[in-house]
């Protein structure tokens, strides 16, 4: 099955992410295809496409603007962010979050 015969979920979200990127194949069909997998997956590529390519690129890590630093009070991405006690601590369970 070479390289995609064992996707996890990871997998499916960095290979959407790149397909929606217009970034995993060069046949643009191939990454409608598989970025369009998002949908069957509980999300909705469309959304995904406009919120990332259009949102997030426009105003990266800026505090307020960029959704993907907005992520709850468990985690701190930002400076400007309130800084609470458990935030100490994030260097350890950000990986978990991740996964």
């Amino acid at each position: 099955m070479g390289d995609h015969g064992d996707w996890s979920s990871r997998d499916w979200i960095i290979h959407h992410a790149d397909a929606n990127h217009g970034a995993y194949s060069s046949k643009p069909w191939v990454n409608s295809f598989l970025g369009a997998s998002l949908n069957f997956l509980g999300g909705n590529a469309m959304n995904w496409k406009i919120q990332h390519n259009v949102l997030h690129h426009t105003y990266t890590n800026i505090d307020g603007l960029d959704e993907d630093i907005a992520p709850g009070p468990i985690l701190r991405l930002s400076p400007n962010q309130p800084l609470t006690k458990i935030h100490r601590f994030q260097h350890l369970y950000a990986w978990f979050l991740y996964t």
